[in-house]
C-alpha cells in the first residue's frame, strides 16, 4: 500500500520498506506482504548454514504463486532453484486473498508448514475461526506436491495460541515461523503466549529502524519541516517520529543548516546569512510529539528571509556565485587542471533527482510551432501520436502554428457543442448537479503535512531563462489549467478521480490544443 511518494526506510534483500509500512507495526495495523517478506528474508539470513540447507521459507509472493498456479509441474519448474525436495522444512506464508489480480487483498495470514520427517502439512491459524484459510492451505498442499516431492495432500491443524484482536495475524505468523525455525519442533508453537507475540511488534519496529540506520545502501529520510521567523530568529520545526536521539547532529552557519538524526537527514540552503552554531545564541529541543524545535539566529537582525515556504528550493543548493565566465568545453583536455575546492563536493543529494535529458529543438521552429513549457519543444508529440491517441485534440500538433491554434480550438468547440444538453442542464438541472454547484469549497491555502511530504521530494529543475513576455504567457496558461483542476475537484467532492488527467487535458486548451494566450480575456473566451 506504499505510495511512490513515501520515504524509503530500508532496502533489505529483495524487499523495500517505506515509512507507511513501518507505521503498520507502530500503530497496530494489519501487516502487509512487504513486512512479512522482510521478516522471512531476515529470519532466513540469520540462520546458520546447517539450517539454511534444510529449510526453505516461501515469502507471500511465492506462496501466492503456489496457491494460484494449478499446474503442479509448472510450479516445480518455477521453484526448482529452491531445491525443495531436499528440504526438511518448507514454510508458506499464506493469505486469504481470493483474487490474484487484486494487490494488497485478503484479511488474514496463516502459516503452512511441510515437515519431511513425518511427511505431512501442518496449518497454523491464530484466528478463533479455525476454518479461515483452510481451503487455501489445502490448495497449496495440492499444488506444490511435485515441487516438494511428496504425494501427501491432507492438511492437519497445528495447535497454537489465538490472537485477541482482528489485526495481529501477521505478527503471529512471523513469530510462529521464528519459533519453529529456532527449535525445529512444531509443538513448541503452542507454548508461546498471545500477549508476548503481540508485544513483538515493538521488537520488529526497532529492528527495522536499526537496520535502516546501519544500512549504507539505504537513503536517509528527509523529514517534514516547517520554518517561521521573527526579527531575530528562524524557528525550524522538524517532524522525526522514528529518530534515534542519541545520534543527533546539528550544525548551521552562513547559508547552511544541517540536521542529522538516524534515520533522518536534513540540509537547508538559505539565501541570507545565519549565525554560526558555535556562537551559542540558538537553541534546540525535542518534544513528546516526536518533533525537534530549533531556533537559529539571523546574522543581521531584522532581515527578512524570503521563500521559507519554497520547500524544494530550500532543500537544493543554489548555484555557486562566481565571477568566472561560463565555458563550454568542446573537447576534453588531456590533463585536467586542479580547481579550487568550493565545498560543493561534500553536498550529497537528499533525494534522487529525475532530471529530464531534454530534447534539442530548433529555436526558430519552436517560435512558430512549439509546445510544452514556454512553447520550447517540437518533434515530440508526432512520434507518440499512436500512444497518446486523442489526449491532444489538435489534429496536426507539428504543422499548425501557435497563432492558428486558438481558432482551431474555437472551431472544434463550436462543432462539438451540444445545445440541447446545455439547455437541459441550464433549465432543468439534476439535483446532483445542484448539489455540486452549491457545495462549499474545501480548498485550503495552508500547506498540510502531506503537501510538505510531496514538495520535499520534488526535484529542482533548471529552466531556460524566459523573457517577460514568455513569463506572462506561461502565467496565462495557468488560468485554464487551474480551471480544469477546480472543475475536477468540484464535481468529485474535493477529490481527484482516476480520470482526472483526461478531464483536465480536455478542459484546458493549453493541453488539448497547445494554445498560447496574449491576455486574460482570450483565456475566458
Amino acid at each position: 500500500m506504499s505510495s511512490e511518494g513515501e520515504a524509503k526506510i530500508l532496502s533489505y534483500g529483495d524487499v523495500v520498506l517505506h515509512e507507511d509500512d513501518l507505521q503498520l507495526l507502530n500503530n497496530g495495523g494489519w501487516l502487509n506482504d512487504r513486512l512479512l517478506s522482510f521478516a522471512a528474508d531476515y529470519i532466513s539470513s540469520e540462520l546458520p548454514q546447517e539450517k539454511k540447507r534444510k529449510m526453505a521459507i516461501l515469502s507471500p509472493p511465492l506462496t501466492e504463486m503456489a496457491k494460484n498456479i494449478d499446474d503442479r509441474h509448472a510450479i516445480a519448474s518455477i521453484f526448482a532453484e529452491l531445491d525443495l525436495p531436499n528440504k526438511e522444512f518448507v514454510f508458506f506464508m499464506l493469505n486469504d486473498n481470493a483474487d490474484p489480480t487484486r494487490a494488497n487483498g485478503g484479511s488474514h495470514w496463516t502459516l503452512l508448514v511441510y515437515v519431511r520427517e513425518c511427511d505431512r502439512f501442518v496449518h497454523f491459524n491464530s484466528s478463533p475461526c479455525v476454518s479461515l484459510n483452510e481451503h487455501f492451505a489445502q490448495r497449496v498442499a495440492k499444488n506444490v506436491g511435485v515441487a516438494i516431492g511428496t504425494l501427501k495432500r491432507e492438511v492437519e491443524m497445528g495447535p497454537c495460541p489465538a490472537q485477541h484482536n482482528g489485526y495481529d495475524c501477521g505478527i503471529f505468523v512471523i513469530e510462529f515461523l521464528r519459533c519453529i525455525v529456532e527449535r525445529e519442533n512444531l509443538s513448541s508453537v503452542q507454548l508461546l503466549s498471545a500477549e508476548k507475540i503481540s508485544s513483538k511488534r515493538k521488537n520488529w519496529f526497532g529492528l527495522i529502524c536499526q537496520l535502516s540506520a546501519n544500512d549504507a545502501s539505504s537513503s536517509m529520510i528527509t523529514p517534514v519541516f516547517w520554518i517561521s521567523q521573527d526579527e531575530e530568529f528562524l524557528h525550524i520545526r522538524i517532524r522525526a517520529p522514528h529518530a534515534n536521539i542519541a545520534e543527533l547532529e546539528l550544525d548551521y552557519g552562513e547559508f547552511l543548516f544541517y540536521f542529522s538524526c538516524a534515520p533522518y537527514f536534513l540540509r537547508l540552503h538559505f539565501k541570507h546569512l545565519v549565525e554560526e552554531y558555535a556562537f551559542g545564541r540558538g537553541t534546540a529541543s525535542y518534544d513528546s510529539d516526536s518533533e525537534f524545535m530549533v531556533r537559529v539566529a539571523k546574522k543581521k537582525k531584522g532581515e527578512h528571509f524570503e521563500g521559507l515556504d519554497l520547500i524544494t528550493e530550500l532543500l537544493r543548493p543554489s548555484e555557486t556565485i562566481s565571477a568566472r565566465e561560463k565555458v563550454i568545453e568542446v573537447e576534453g583536455d588531456e590533463e585536467e587542471e586542479d580547481g579550487d575546492c568550493d565545498g560543493s563536493e561534500y553536498l550529497t543529494e537528499q533525494t534522487i533527482q529525475d532530471v529530464d535529458s531534454g530534447i534539442e529543438n530548433s529555436r526558430s521552429l519552436a517560435t512558430l510551432y512549439g509546445y510544452g513549457f514556454a512553447w520550447r519543444r517540437t518533434g515530440v508529440l508526432e512520434p507518440l501520436q499512436s500512444e497518446i491517441g486523442r489526449l491532444v485534440d489538435l489534429e496536426d500538433s507539428e504543422g499548425v502554428s501557435i497563432e492558428d491554434r486558438r481558432n482551431a480550438c474555437f472551431e472544434f468547440d463550436k462543432e462539438h457543442f451540444d445545445s440541447e444538453r446545455y439547455l437541459a442542464d441550464s433549465l432543468q438541472p439534476e439535483q446532483e448537479l445542484l448539489d455540486v454547484i452549491s457545495a462549499a469549497s474545501q480548498c485550503s491555502f495552508i500547506l498540510t503535512e502531506s503537501n510538505r511530504e510531496f514538495l520535499k521530494e520534488l526535484p529542482k529543475k533548471k529552466l531556460l531563462k524566459l523573457s517577460d513576455e514568455e513569463n506572462h504567457q506561461v502565467a496565462l496558461s495557468l488560468i485554464d489549467i487551474l480551471y480544469a483542476y477546480a472543475y475536477e475537484l468540484r464535481v468529485n467532492d474535493g477529490e481527484m478521480s482516476c480520470e482526472a488527467g483526461w478531464t483536465c487535458s480536455k478542459l484546458s486548451p493549453s493541453f488539448s490544443f497547445l494554445c498560447r494566450w496574449q491576455n486574460p480575456k482570450q483565456v475566458g473566451q
